[in-house]
């Protein structure tokens, strides 16, 4: 695991990848795309994905009005370039800069040749894009040029852009499609030019931007580039910290490959790792987990949108179509319409919302997350000795008298307690009108399910 910068040596003419490490910064290596380095090839952005392929966008300037793309093990040797898009009208695209989105997509920003357009494309794979039909004007953001577009993990969206003696950046909340300037964040340095800023996270959940500077104040000479380094807490508020950290250096990457690897989600049961940060987790469709640090008793949910805020160690997230939440201690069931819900039921009917303890409900989700059914649930209810202790009998007035107060709240009347015990009688078994009252609205009323589903439901 190691921080690397991506950048051209200008004195060489070649993409190169250095690392750091010790307190130094290595010898750089030259990259290779199809086998061989490249002198046109330039504006290098990397991504390390989570399965430990290394995505590699790049402008060539043989073919100047195409961006492309290549993959790699081991972040230096790419292959299978492809192109991402062409024929981009309005300005030949540069400086690409991508990013993974929090469903799993990707969002590059690029900017025009000889205007002050940043413009947007999505893709579904990170190798072809499509233009999403968002197109800003950097100076009325006050951006600047060389943009890097950097996604955190509440789903916001910055750029940073080369200002006047600064890094000044924009955010967006909307995933790209609306930008506003945000005139505190960045990088004030007046007593240089910074340029080509690249933002990324470090594995102690700190932030580093890395950018290209003049070695000699106003020099036009670009040998006399160096890279400069900056860091932050909340990788928005950066202050200036390393001065002229490797020489001849346009257009830096930075990337630290011990940072924390985003799970992205997927249509079957994802589970997700919470960070030190405010992290956002949507995990669309199937059974999803987070994985929370410190106790239950740590942390307060509040349902917040389409789904809830969850304040704890972790600092605050947002969960949306995250149906379970694991701490140290025990976990948090929301599934309310799904095993969770359906565990409630049958507890609260068969013994009582006094019994729907985190272990009994344990012990029923995970009934309900193998697959047995409400009928086969509500046998094994009533072949337990609790049940029998709670009722005192088996008979059939016994399980009326009990499951009618569980489920209604109220022991029954004598018209009551004669009809169900006639529909026994009649054929239906003990499982099949306790399955019954379980899914019925009087026990979501008794056990208050619709709130359960708002603070959520402790089990072990």
């Amino acid at each position: 695991m190691a921080i690397y910068s991506y950048f051209e040596d200008v004195s060489t003419g070649y993409l190169v990848r250095s690392s750091f490490s010790n307190g130094t910064w290595s010898t750089s290596e030259r990259l290779t795309v199809g086998g061989s380095a490249n002198p046109n090839l330039v504006d290098a952005d990397v991504l390390q994905l989570a399965n430990g392929t290394w995505l590699l966008t790049y402008r060539d300037t043989a073919a100047p009005t195409t961006l492309y793309t290549a993959v790699s093990q081991d972040g230096l040797n790419f292959t299978d370039a492809r192109a991402a898009f062409s024929g981009i009208s309005g300005g030949a695209p540069a400086d690409p800069s991508v990013v993974r989105l929090l469903d799993g997509s990707y969002l590059m920003a690029i900017s025009q040749v000889g205007t002050d357009l940043i413009s947007f494309y999505a893709s579904a794979d990170g190798r072809s894009y499509a233009p999403t039909g968002v197109a800003i004007h950097a100076n009325v953001l006050s951006l600047g040029s060389e943009h890097e577009l950097v996604q955190y993990g509440d789903g916001t969206l910055r750029l940073f852009g080369s200002s006047t003696q600064a890094i000044t950046d924009a955010v967006s909340v909307d995933g790209g499609h609306t930008w506003t300037s945000d005139a505190g964040g960045g990088l004030s340095d007046p007593a240089q030019s910074p340029v080509s800023p690249s933002v990324f996270q470090l594995a102690n959940g700190s932030w580093e931007m890395l950018y290209q500077e003049d070695r000699v104040f106003g020099s036009t000479n670009v040998a006399d580039n160096a890279l400069q380094v900056a860091t932050s807490s909340d990788g928005v508020h950066f202050t200036f910290t390393k001065h002229d950290a490797i020489a001849h250096v346009t257009g830096p990457e930075g990337i630290d490959t011990a940072a924390p690897q985003r799970t992205y989600p997927t249509a079957g049961n994802d589970v997700f790792t919470g960070t030190a940060v405010n992290d956002y987790f949507n995990g669309q469709a199937g059974l999803d987990t987070v994985v929370m640090t410190g106790t239950r008793a740590q942390t307060t949910f509040t349902v917040s949108g389409a789904g809830f805020s969850a304040t704890g160690p972790g600092g605050v997230d947002t969960l949306v179509n995250v149906e379970r939440v694991e701490f140290s201690d025990r976990s948090v069931a929301f599934d309310t319409l799904g095993s969770a819900g359906s565990a409630a039921r049958i507890i609260g009917a068969a013994f009582g919302t006094a019994n729907m303890t985190a272990a009994f409900m344990g012990v029923g989700i995970r009934l309900f997350d193998g697959g047995i059914s409400m009928h086969d649930a509500a046998q094994l209810a009533l072949g337990t000795p609790l049940f029998l202790q709670l009722a005192g009998g088996r008979d059939d007035a016994s399980f009326v008298k009990a499951v009618f107060l569980n489920v209604v709240g109220h022991p029954p009347t004598f018209a009551e307690q004669s009809y169900y015990v006639g529909v026994l009688a009649s054929g239906v078994s003990q499982a099949d009108l306790l399955a019954a009252a379980a899914n019925s609205v009087f026990v979501a009323d008794t056990i208050d399910l619709v709130g359960l589903g708002q603070t959520g439901i402790d089990y072990i």
